[in-house]
């Protein structure tokens, strides 16, 4: 994959405006909308879906949607100068599947991998009428094997996207990529979005071949865990180069178009690297190995303020 990108910011790109799918007819799968499933989903339409499903309890992802028709879209943009008609993208971590949605409108097939069984299902609900999206119910780790990952009450209201593997919740089968790929013949990635909550270093661990072996672009979510010096100094002994990506919640030119900010600050922090032969102009500040987030942004005021 020879992408040579002159400029990327974060800037307005062309975003389809016809969704392609057809409505959801929930009423012919009634093991999604059970009593006890159905009343606690609401629907929106986004700029990649006339019909997406979300949990009305969700104060992050399922607000934004409600509110905003769109979640972090800034990362799908960013993403979206790495992809065309055939490309290979593997989210990890997709949650309920907007950017799984989003990939597939611009995407050769996207491969979505998500282990907690309640936001699996609403992935797959999301995903039915994209005939490009394998939807696999899995956490993905260094080894084969069989782990758990933590669970939410319908009921209760928080972040439903926060979800950490743990000792305890709902049992989940773990899979190395580099033999699922193999063993499932599994088109290789040409971009990877890994959002785990801290399980990022395993889920490098056990796609080490892959990378090494086809260089994919990879966005990963840099929040939580003690591993993440490790994820950054592996991909930097790789040859990749990478960037601090910032992206709040609250986006001004937002689908709905609406102006009314309930995130105030809140975001999440994100890197993204680029393999060497990936030409890149851009405005994001690079993350320099051993430097944190805060350290670059106290650098960048101090060369500013000279």
């Amino acid at each position: 994959m020879n992408i040579i990108t002159s400029e990327l910011k974060f800037s307005d790109i062309d975003i389809p405006t016809d969704p392609g799918y057809d409505h959801y007819i929930i009423d012919k799968y009634s093991d999604f909308w059970t009593k006890n499933f159905s009343k606690h989903l609401r629907e929106t339409d986004t700029n990649y879906s006339e019909c997406f499903y979300y949990y009305n309890n969700d104060s992050i992802i399922g607000q934004s949607l409600r509110h905003y028709g769109e979640y972090t879209e800034m990362e799908v943009r960013l993403l979206y100068n790495f992809l065309n008609e055939n490309c290979v993208v593997y989210d990890i971590g997709a949650n309920i599947g907007y950017h799984t949605v989003a990939f597939a409108k611009k995407a050769r097939h996207v491969y979505a991998f998500e282990p907690n069984n309640k936001n699996a299902r609403v992935l797959r609900l999301n995903t039915f009428h994209a005939k490009n999206v394998d939807v696999y119910e899995l956490a993905v780790g260094s080894k084969d094997s069989v782990g758990h990952i933590e669970d939410f009450d319908f009921d209760s209201v928080g972040n439903l996207g926060e979800l950490h593997m743990s000792d305890t919740g709902q049992e989940t089968k773990i899979v190395n990529l580099d033999n699922f790929i193999q063993s499932h013949n599994l088109h290789k990635p040409n971009v990877v979005k890994i959002d785990v909550e801290g399980y990022e270093w395993e889920v490098i661990q056990g796609m080490m071949k892959t990378i090494e072996q086809h260089t994919p672009v990879i966005f990963y979510e840099h929040l939580h865990g003690d591993d993440l010096p490790k994820v950054s100094k592996y991909l930097h002994d790789q040859g990749y180069t990478q960037y601090w990506v910032p992206v709040s919640n609250y986006n001004p030119q937002n689908y709905k178009n609406n102006k009314n900010n309930i995130f105030g600050q809140g975001g999440v922090l994100n890197v993204l690297a680029v393999p060497k032969f990936v030409k890149l102009q851009t405005n994001m500040p690079q993350k320099i190995e051993g430097e944190s987030y805060q350290e670059c942004v106290e650098k960048l005021m101090k060369t500013n303020a000279q």
